[in-house]
């Protein structure tokens, strides 16, 4: 792997992360591709301004986006891909199976694509009837639109293949396992306790639940917290929804968006971590709990069982009193929980790295770039 590439990204919001599971990936992988010689440039949404040209080696191109709740990542792809059909990338790191036609464009202009695709986005419960009619068909198009499909679940990728006779290649999302955060002062803005309390994190769509959580937990017994991070300033009712589940109930916190180490020290310093999801790829929020020592709770969905390796407590995804009784007995037991926390430290070091997922994705990439690798 002497060959260096120039290589674009596309599909995403920008760096930092400060948005999503594509972003963390994608920035996680390039920072790494930086470190192995790699020209990387990512395509940021927004005009430039006074914004860095480059963050930790990676350059940085802005470009505008419609911010409509439906346009703005098809537009600022689109506008990004009629960039770099102009440009002498050698390969293209493409996210989202939404952006699929813009990387059939791109292969137009002789530009390879590694797609990472994610889950299976049309099952999720924001898009209506057109929205999910047109994932479906850039599903379709993804199969011979890009030169490499990648999927960080294994249910996804059985689908693929069942449904076009694609083989797309699985590599999952990276973590580590955390072993001391800095304090940042959250825990004192919020009143809460080291492992005293229980944390959802990630953005609220209603696949995700969290309003179910908020219910569930009101019915438990405990002195402990319960602490929901996250919002989505594009389905603000679905967030009303939320707080009108939590209604007054003391325990229950709602802190909005937090990045950064303040985030990470409420993952390292929960007690419990919770994913309620009907729908998920790998999720990263997941990985992270379980690397910062946390007891999971999730629900039984195929993504989820593959992704814990037995290191959570399950619950039926379609049962709620299922769910509000495992979560009374994870708050009930101290053993249980320092058992779980242990078992998921044991499951990143085995199973998830950022280095080996950038490998794979460094092999794509230069095969994408013409580079002969066993992929």
């Amino acid at each position: 792997m002497n060959k260096k590439l120039n290589i674009a990204i596309i599909g995403i919001r920008g760096f930092p992360a400060n948005y999503g599971g594509f972003e963390v990936t994608s920035e996680n992988v390039a920072v790494r591709l930086v470190e192995r010689g790699h020209s990387v440039t990512a395509y940021c949404r927004g005009l430039k301004g006074s914004k860095p040209d480059k963050y930790n080696g990676i350059k940085l191109r802005y470009l505008p986006s419609i911010e409509l709740v439906n346009l703005s990542t098809p537009s600022h792809t689109t506008f990004a891909a009629l960039d770099c059909a102009l440009r002498k990338f050698n390969a293209i790191f493409a996210f989202n199976v939404g952006n699929a036609l813009q990387v059939k464009f791109l292969r137009m202009f002789g530009k390879k694509s590694v797609l990472f695709v994610d889950g299976l986005d049309w099952k999720r419960q924001k898009y209506g009837m057109i929205g999910r009619t047109f994932l479906k068909r850039c599903e379709s198009l993804a199969a011979s639109a890009a030169k490499h499909i990648v999927v960080d679940a294994i249910p996804a990728q059985e689908h693929y293949y069942k449904k076009y006779g694609k083989k797309v290649h699985y590599i999952p999302s990276g973590s580590q396992v955390i072993e001391y955060v800095r304090t940042t002062g959250v825990l004192e803005k919020y009143g809460l306790q080291p492992k005293k309390f229980v944390t959802s994190i990630g953005r609220f769509t209603q696949e995700k639940r969290q309003d179910l959580i908020v219910k569930a937990f009101r019915e438990t017994k405990t002195d402990m917290k319960l602490v929901m991070v996250g919002g989505n300033k594009y389905n603000q009712e679905f967030e009303e929804k939320v707080k009108l589940a939590a209604g007054d109930d003391p325990r229950v916190i709602l802190t909005g968006s937090i990045y950064g180490p303040a985030v990470d020290e409420l993952y390292f310093k929960s007690a419990i971590f919770i994913n309620a999801s009907l729908i998920e790829g790998t999720s990263l929020s997941l990985l992270q709990a379980m690397g910062s020592g946390s007891a999971l709770l999730v629900s039984d969905i195929p993504e989820n069982i593959a992704a814990v390796h037995e290191a959570a407590l399950a619950f039926k995804h379609d049962d709620y009193d299922d769910f509000v009784q495992k979560l009374q007995q994870l708050l009930d037991s101290n053993e249980m929980r320092d058992k779980l926390a242990e078992k998921g430290k044991k499951v990143i070091e085995k199973y998830y790295s950022w280095n080996v997922s950038t490998t794979k994705f460094e092999r794509l990439l230069l095969d994408a770039a013409g580079v002969k690798t066993n992929v």
